[in-house]
């Protein structure tokens, strides 16, 4: 599905934020079959709308936005935390903690409070608000 900036439309119905492209209103299932970009790779060609919750378990931030390369509208999927761990020791035994350790986390802030200050956009279930 292509996304032209003209037909791209951001709806406020009674306070929640809907999304339509082209008078089709983007709904969960919808968002669920875009094709997806890597964050901390393809975040130079994404253009975000706001962010989005399809309900399929990720533990980071789902945002819908436009691929500049391709003009379609695509997902993405960051993740503000890694998920690996890595091992610490200090002298009362072993402690955890999630850490990067990939020297991107600079990147990965700025990603993270940009998309964090997005609109939340709500993906009705079956196209009605």
């Amino acid at each position: 599905m292509s996304a032209n900036p003209s037909t791209v439309q951001a709806l406020q119905i009674d306070g929640l934020n809907t999304l339509q492209i082209g008078g089709l209103t983007i709904t969960k299932d919808i968002a669920k079959q875009l094709d997806q970009l890597h964050s901390m790779h393809d975040h130079t060609r994404f253009e975000p709308l706001g962010r989005v919750r399809t309900g399929q378990g990720f533990e980071g931030m789902e945002v819908l936005g436009r691929d500049t390369a391709t003009g379609a509208l695509v997902i993405m999927r960051h993740t503000p935390n890694p998920r690996w761990v890595t091992e610490a020791y200090d002298d009362a035994g072993k402690t955890r903690y999630r850490t990067a350790n990939d020297g991107k986390d600079e990147l990965r802030n700025a990603l993270t409070n940009a998309y964090s200050q997005l609109p939340l956009i709500v993906l009705p279930k079956d196209g009605r608000p």
